[in-house]
This record gives structure tokens, sequence and C-alpha cells, in this order.
């Protein structure tokens, strides 16, 4: 099923999912810490957020200057996606295959709440 929705404001309840992706999309946004929020909150605990961004290249310059888009390095996707309570696990570039692949930088990040706190909650009586 096929949904429109503001991303400031998803139709969907806290914990929804187990995984959260978004491509190419945070360095548009003008209220990139609201929709990092509301991803985190549909987000289950111990689920993953993978959000790739575009490599700081020349041609990700000239897609920047073209589309008037924000700079998002990694180091300022890791502190926006920490900022919104997700932990990072691991940031990687694609630099092999397609073309295309190289324009591209993603971040793997975490929820707290994994099943380690669940298994926490079961011992306690």
């Amino acid at each position: 099923m096929l949904r429109g929705a503001d991303m400031r404001t998803f139709p969907y309840g806290d914990g929804a999912f187990d995984l959260v992706m978004t491509a190419h999309m945070l360095e548009h946004l003008a209220d990139l810490r609201a929709v990092l929020n509301e991803m985190a909150r549909v987000s289950k605990p111990g689920g993953l957020l993978i959000a790739c961004i575009t490599r700081r290249s020349a041609l990700g310059v000239r897609l920047h200057l073209m589309s008037r888009t924000h700079w998002m390095t990694p180091d300022r996707a890791e502190i926006q996606l920490f900022k919104s309570g997700l932990e990072i696990t691991l940031n990687f570039s694609f630099d092999d295959g397609m073309f295309y692949r190289r324009l591209s930088l993603a971040c793997a990040c975490r929820k707290p709440g994994s099943d380690d706190a669940h298994m926490t909650q079961n011992e306690n009586p």
C-alpha cells in the first residue's frame, strides 16, 4: 500500500518498523531534526535506520549546486542521528560497483532498546 504523508508526522504508531530507510533525502530537508526524530519514533527498539547521503565529490558538488541542497557530511549525519536518539553502528561508502553507487555514503543506526533490554525485563518477575 502506498501512503502519502508529511515526513514530520508519519501516520504510524511508535515502534512500528524494524527498518526505516532513507536515500538521498536528508540533504534536501529544511527541518532535518523533526524528520529524524519522527523516523526514530516509528523505529522499534533495537530497530535499524539506514540513511544514504550524497558523497562529497565533483559530481556531488554539481548535484548540490543544481538542487541547492544542504551539505550532509558523514560527521553531520552522525551528529544529527545521534541527537535523534539513535546509536551509530556503521558508516560505509559504496566504492565498488556501478558509477552511481560511488556517489553515496551510508550511515546505519540502531534505536536503543535491543533484545538485551527485553531479556532483562523478562528475567525480572
